[in-house]
């Protein structure tokens, strides 16, 4: 038994089909100084193709992170994102240019052989980096003729051109000088053109009282050191005591910034005015040397409402000894826009008359021996300076009960109208005041 499994064993082997030799450029890739070379693999010729090209760009990664703390060094750049653009640069410049040389299937697998040549890949990078430097010159040049939107915009565009080129210095001949730093050039060029345009606020502290319709339009002159229009140039306005524009835009060298409203219980504020920055160059993530963001700041002192409250409170036609809505509706003003309670009217801001009466909801105790009484009440408010009714709110009748008398009933009904006060009445009169 044992004689015949042998003999089957060797009659397998000895039809078994010998497997193929790899080539030696598959065991082992040549260091030519002169030429990347790469292998790829894979189970169809494409993927074993791009295995191989993939092997090329990895080799130049390499070769260009080599450069990469230098330059970190040198120019303060955010290292992650701009070896990143860099790499993905010369891999698209290099990518067309790689020969695949050889592909073979073998045992299943197929194998791919690249190669990219050294000298030829940095002529077409150096071609390509003189065309580069020719129009970053050209668009510096041309910068110096536009106005300050179109001037920083272009004197960007000379960054983007050369800016995949900055693992190495880029030297011109520029402004007279023959080794001037192509990138310290454009720097400077932008700093200079940002840092001369100036905002300047008609004033720079103004004094406003919160709650009242503001409206106000406070005037901003844009202007530049060297005479060139501010037009079309972006600003964002930041005031958080209050609603204002939240963008502008310069035009014919100003523009008006408009607070609409104060907030309530806002003791000071500040509006502060920024060029923005990333909506001119149109690109979120812009790099720390261009960052540059003039700005102003404008103190907005706010002022207490001051308020004059009339209120005549009656209980069946005799004044109440202590007045029961008054209270509430002056706290409700200090408690909420830190408001004061006026003793002038004529110094006032705001003018609130309160009118509360009471009457007999029965003629005398009903079958229940309960004392019926209602209770009106009316509110009133107006600005002083206008004459203008800002809130005008009536409410009837408001029911109280007493087992005594209609008195007694009439002041449970004024308990109750109080707390609608509290709890309706004044929470309208906010929304009016803030609508109008």
């Amino acid at each position: 038994m044992i004689k015949k499994l042998l003999i089957i064993i060797f009659f397998i082997l000895g039809c078994a089909e010998n497997p193929k030799p790899l080539p030696d450029w598959i065991l082992h890739t040549k260091n030519d100084p002169q030429i990347w070379s790469s292998v790829g693999l894979g189970p169809n010729r494409e993927i074993a193709t791009q295995q191989a090209i993939n092997s090329i760009a990895s080799q130049i990664s390499v070769q260009i992170e080599s450069k990469i703390k230098f330059i970190k060094t040198e120019h303060n750049f955010e290292i992650d994102q701009f070896s990143k653009s860099i790499i993905e640069s010369r891999i698209n410049i290099s990518l067309p240019e790689v020969q695949i040389n050889e592909v073979i299937k073998i045992n299943n697998t197929w194998y791919a052989r690249a190669s990219l040549n050294k000298n030829y890949y940095f002529k077409l990078l150096e071609d390509k980096r003189q065309n580069a430097k020719i129009t970053a010159i050209n668009f510096l040049r041309e910068a110096k003729n536009l106005n300050k939107r179109e001037a920083l915009q272009t004197i960007f565009k000379a960054y983007e051109e050369i800016e995949t080129f900055l693992d190495s210095p880029i030297y011109v001949n520029y402004n007279g000088n023959p080794n001037s730093n192509l990138y310290s050039e454009i720097i400077f060029q932008f700093t200079e053109c940002i840092q001369g345009i100036k905002i300047n606020p008609e004033k720079y502290i103004y004094k406003f009282k919160s709650i009242l319709p503001i409206r106000k339009k406070i005037p901003i002159n844009i202007s530049t050191t060297d005479n060139q229009s501010s037009d079309g140039l972006p600003f964002v306005i930041n005031f958080d005591s209050g609603k204002t524009n939240k963008k502008m835009i310069a035009l014919n060298n100003s523009m008006q910034i408009l607070i609409d409203e104060i907030y309530p219980n806002s003791i000071s504020g500040e509006i502060s005015i920024q060029l923005d920055t990333p909506a001119i160059l149109n690109r979120i993530n812009i790099p720390r040397q261009f960052k540059i963001q003039p700005s102003a700041r404008i103190t907005i002192e706010i002022l207490p409402l001051q308020f004059y409250i009339q209120s005549e409170e009656m209980n069946f036609d005799k004044k109440l000894d202590s007045k029961k809505i008054y209270p509430i509706v002056s706290q409700y003003i200090i408690d909420n826009y830190s408001g004061l309670i006026s003793d002038s009217k004529e110094e006032s801001d705001l003018h609130i008359n309160l009118t509360l009466k009471t009457y007999k909801g029965n003629n005398g105790n009903n079958e229940w021996g309960i004392f019926k009484s209602y209770a009106d009440f009316n509110m009133q408010v107006i600005m002083k300076d206008t004459n203008q009714e800002i809130f005008n709110f009536s409410i009837n009748p408001v029911q109280g009960g007493d087992f005594q008398s209609h008195k007694n009933a009439g002041s449970q009904a004024i308990n109750n109208l109080a707390t609608q006060l509290k709890n309706e009445i004044l929470p309208l009169f906010n929304a009016s005041l803030i609508k109008n």
